[in-house]
């Protein structure tokens, strides 16, 4: 997932661990080509 998340806007995320399942990142792409990246977090947080 960083890698993903760096190929599309240059952001760099810290490592993600396998059992962290309540993160979503959303990349937004405008029409000028500048990234953003927002970290979301969903259903029942995990420690």
């Amino acid at each position: 997932m960083p890698n993903i998340v760096k190929g599309l806007s240059t952001v760099e995320l810290a490592g993600i661990p396998e059992e962290r399942y309540d993160r979503l990142f959303k990349v937004v792409i405008s029409a000028d080509g500048k990234a953003k990246v927002e970290e979301l977090r969903f259903g029942v947080p995990t420690p």
